[in-house]
């Protein structure tokens, strides 16, 4: 009877000490599911918890055997809260009114470290809110040179902002630098930017679940900056035959993502035009990729600002193919290469794009 005993005994305190993680908290003015969620590498994500709440209070626990970025989702509002995981008890307060404002207490020291680096990002944002506020107070009335003070000083937060975050990547070679980078994926992506932060990450940020699912997007990001190698594609000519970038050879390329409908290309067509009529000889193309959808108006516009150039398109607009493989976000937008479709430069126009062509077509 003492043996039996002793071993419940045992098997009782072996499972007290088992590590544990619990999360629980509120969100204010908020009723419906809440979730537990980490990322996969495929992209996907585990569901660890799911609450239904009538007053948006919550309580998750379970057990890890190694920490993992997670997030608090409240279903069918736009909130997400982002944890570093462990087995430590965490407190979260948020307002479904106001998801930007959450609180995350408790946790372990990867919890404690995020939440050191996101009170200098608060202070950041409550500078740049006030600045803001600021412009738009200006905005409007005829006071162009203030305006871009403001404008020039949001440019200089952003730069605190670059220099704090890339020092803390320096510094942290974890899942916690790993996890900044990927909750600004998107914006940096966009930027072309992503390549600069994810180089900043050690080997053990990389090798985590967030630092695995940044590599795809660095390395196609990596091949549409200057230094990459411009992906091909094929497209229909106005003529109704089908060429690739690569098929056209020439020592300097432009590659000029435009449309019919954008004020600022066509305004920026007479230069291009000119350019090309004084370097083609000198070994320059240009290759017009249009974001039209209505082949009449693409051709139209060909017609009426003179392009005697190769053009592209498939008619799809903002869904094509060109556009994702570019990461086209705006137009205007030009890339120069070189005679093996290596990007030499990106987004010049007027003089800097000439200048940039006749260095290039030097011998």
């Amino acid at each position: 009877m003492r043996r039996v005993l002793w071993i419940s005994c045992l098997l009782f305190a072996a499972c007290q000490s088992t590590p544990r993680y619990t999360v629980e908290g509120r969100v204010s003015g908020y009723e419906g599911r809440v979730l537990l969620l980490t990322p996969k590498v495929t992209g996907d994500w585990d569901t660890l918890g799911s609450v239904l709440s009538a007053d948006g209070t919550f309580t998750f626990s379970g057990e890890l055997t190694e920490p993992v970025l997670a997030e608090i989702l409240a279903v069918n509002a736009n909130l997400r809260i982002p944890l570093l995981l462990e087995n430590a008890i965490f407190t979260v307060e948020a307002d479904a009114a106001h998801p930007a404002d959450y609180v995350v207490g408790g946790g372990g020291d990867l919890q404690h470290l995020r939440n050191g680096f996101r009170e200098k990002e608060m202070e950041i944002k409550a500078m740049k809110d006030s600045m803001r506020a600021e412009y738009e107070k200006i905005y409007g009335k005829d006071d162009y040179f203030g305006r871009l003070q403001i404008r020039g000083l949001l440019i200089k937060i952003d730069t605190l902002y670059d220099k704090a975050e890339d020092e803390f990547l320096r510094q942290n070679d974890n899942i916690v630098s790993a996890a900044i980078v990927a909750g600004r994926r998107k914006k940096l992506y966009e930027q072309k930017r992503l390549h600069e932060k994810y180089a900043l990450l050690g080997n053990t940020a990389r090798s985590t679940v967030p630092g695995l699912l940044l590599k795809p997007y660095v390395d196609k990001e990596s091949r549409i900056i200057v230094g990459g190698t411009a992906p091909d594609f094929k497209m229909i000519t106005p003529e109704g035959d089908s060429l690739s970038l690569y098929d056209v050879k020439a020592k300097v390329k432009i590659l000029d993502f435009w449309a019919s409908w954008c004020g600022p290309c066509r305004a920026e067509n007479p230069n291009v035009r000119k350019m090309y009529q004084k370097y083609k000889s000198a070994g320059l193309e240009v290759v017009s990729v249009s974001f039209d959808t209505k082949k009449e108006a693409w051709l139209k516009a060909i017609r009426e600002d003179g392009l005697d150039w190769i053009h592209l398109s498939d008619l799809k607009g903002w869904n094509s193919i060109a556009s994702d493989l570019y990461e086209v976000h705006g137009i205007p937008c030009i890339f120069v290469l070189d005679e093996s479709n290596r990007i030499i430069a990106e987004k010049l126009r007027g003089e800097e794009l000439e200048k940039c062509v006749m260095n290039a077509l030097k011998p």
